[in-house]
């Protein structure tokens, strides 16, 4: 595999890997990440994005697509969230905003769960859930911030952060009714 021994993601049908190349200095907001695509064993390789302050998040269930994040370029002041199709080259943004963290994909790849944290307007900052699918959807805001883990396709784990409770607890939480 011609990655330099960088780790890899396998795509969910482990056909195909995927892995990053990143520029070792400067500030990682604006680190030049490369993004590349081969067979399961290493042949065929081929650059299929590059993005600024951000790399390869995830694959898609479909394994024709990819999860991207980053700035086209290096002077962008916000980062976009994007689904990358892998037969075509095309590119459509799913969120654009600053310092979105941790994408977890719901196992159906139609939900994600984000951080975003140390925003410029502190009214932005928390856990959100987004639609991956259709047209652009604003993030809805979660009440909670803590831990949280994928369940199903609907269905949510979280555990709450809160300093001053004398134990943790455990919630679920459907997505679809917000209860």
């Amino acid at each position: 595999i011609p990655n330099d021994g960088r780790r890899v993601s396998f795509s969910p049908d482990a056909k195909r890997i995927a892995w990053t190349v990143g520029e070792d200095f400067g500030n990682f907001d604006v680190r030049r990440n490369d993004m590349y695509v081969a067979n399961v064993d290493g042949s065929s390789p081929k650059l299929v994005a590059t993005r600024y302050g951000g790399g390869l998040q995830a694959w898609m269930p479909d394994s024709n697509r990819l999860l991207i994040a980053g700035k086209s370029n290096r002077n962008e002041a916000k980062l976009k969230l994007s689904i990358l199709n892998l037969a075509d080259g095309k590119v459509a943004c799913v969120l654009e905003g600053e310092r979105s963290r941790g994408i977890t994909l719901s196992p159906d790849g139609k939900r994600g769960i984000l951080l975003i944290a140390q925003s410029q307007n502190p009214a932005e900052n928390g856990v959100f859930l987004l639609s991956l699918e259709g047209s652009a959807v604003a993030p809805q805001r979660l009440n909670f911030f803590g831990a949280y883990k994928w369940c199903d396709a609907n269905r949510l784990l979280y555990v709450p952060l809160e300093p001053s409770a004398p134990a943790n607890a455990l919630w679920r939480l459907d997505v679809t009714t917000m209860k």
